[in-house]
């Protein structure tokens, strides 16, 4: 797989999520992938696609409306993908989930097949635990 490629396939699961499109976005990565999400226990974890999708899940019904993304920097080599994305959405408390991600991907024919995510896990865990 080109560095274009990989890098597109990173960029089309932004715009799914983007869209709404959740199940044609977490369909993106292998049912396997060895992700993880960096950050203190318990929020932090390594998940395959369905623990993945139930994460999403749960940080999607502390909002109000559809998280948004918008991808700055990114940068292909090869399989490897690493996006600099920031996030946006109002909860359901009235509050406001603004978060900043390093996202390092690995795709391999069309899927990702392993990311590791680093983030404001401060923000993180505020939203999950109802303070914002």
């Amino acid at each position: 797989m080109s560095h274009t490629d990989a890098r597109q396939t990173i960029l089309d699961f932004f715009d799914d999520l983007n869209a709404g499109r959740h199940e044609q976005a977490f369909a993106r990565f292998s049912p396997d992938v060895e992700y993880q999400i960096v950050a203190a226990a318990p929020y932090g974890a390594t998940v395959d696609r369905a623990g993945l999708a139930a994460v999403a899940a749960e940080v999607f019904a502390e909002l109000a409306e559809p998280l948004q993304t918008t991808v700055g920097l990114i940068i292909a080599q090869g399989e490897h993908v690493v996006a600099e994305v920031t996030s946006h959405a109002k909860t359901r408390r009235g509050g406001s989930y603004d978060n900043r991600y390093l996202f390092i991907y690995r795709v391999k024919d069309g899927l990702i097949v392993e990311g590791r995510e680093y983030f404001d896990s401060a923000t993180y865990i505020a939203l999950m635990e109802g303070r914002s």
